[in-house]
């Protein structure tokens, strides 16, 4: 009896076990990703937090300030999966139908989008989408804007510019460019926007980056060192914090670490 019951918590740890490691980014190579899932990924994933921004006049539709830390290979990997994507992906009547039933065009269009991926990569080997940082955490501050699935939306074409297309599966508007963060410089930072973890370690921003061309929005960067040399992110560490002070009001967001996981390694 008690080698059964051995044997049934077993089944029971594997199958926990290889359903955590199932999450949806885990499944397929992000070059496979849908459009609807790089939405997901920079919109609605464990290394994005996203708190309301209330303006004195108010748009239509609710604005959010979104963070994302911009360093995660995920996160790097979503934006350089919608590089890849033609300008015209997002004129269907459904994200998830969009491939041709011939399996040469498939492939063709496989192909590509692999090489406008691989054009960007070659020409853009110090974008932070394609190198990451491996001395520092970068947040990336944004704005998005939940609307009805009936509206229009901005997207960026292959020459990274930008244009106004009809969304259907996608219910989120990005404005990467937020007019209160784009004159901005490090000293209006300094002294109020840092990362702490849940076991009290801090890192102050050592840089800061305005809103600019590659639309990734405005971007504080932190040394993933503490001051005494410490690795801020460690073991024991379930939590990072990120707090500033945004259009005059305290701002703070949480990341759950436990959650960052991909390819089994915590990414950051």
């Amino acid at each position: 009896m008690r080698g059964k019951l051995n044997i049934s918590i077993l089944s029971t740890l594997l199958f926990t076990s290889s359903s955590m490691a199932q999450a949806w980014w885990e499944k397929k190579p992000y070059q496979e990703w849908s459009v609807r899932e790089v939405d997901r990924m920079l919109n609605d994933s464990p290394w994005v937090a996203i708190t309301p921004l209330h303006l004195p006049r108010q748009s239509a539709f609710p604005l959010n300030l979104r963070f994302l830390l911009l360093t995660a290979r995920p996160i790097r990997e979503g934006y350089l999966r919608r590089l890849s994507f033609p300008a015209n992906v997002q004129k269907g009547p459904d994200f998830e139908n969009t491939i041709p039933v011939d399996q040469a065009k498939a492939r063709d269009k496989a192909e590509e989008s692999q090489a406008r991926l691989k054009r960007f990569m070659s020409a853009n080997q110090g974008d932070i989408r394609v190198r990451g940082d491996e001395r520092h955490i970068v947040i990336a501050v944004a704005l998005s804007q939940f609307v009805p699935p009936s509206a229009s939306r901005w997207a960026i074409d292959t020459e990274g510019r930008q244009i106004r297309t009809e969304i259907s599966q996608s219910p989120w508007i990005e404005e990467p460019r937020p007019e209160f963060l784009m004159g901005s410089k490090l000293s209006d930072w300094v002294g109020r926007t840092y990362v702490t973890t849940n076991l009290g370690k801090r890192a102050e921003v050592v840089r800061y980056d305005p809103p600019g061309l590659d639309l990734l929005g405005a971007k504080f960067y932190f040394s993933r060192r503490t001051p005494d040399g410490k690795i801020l992110i460690g073991d024991g560490d379930d939590e990072l914090r990120f707090e500033t002070r945004i259009g005059g009001k305290q701002v703070r967001v949480k990341f759950d670490l436990k959650k960052m996981k991909y390819k089994g390694k915590l990414e950051t």
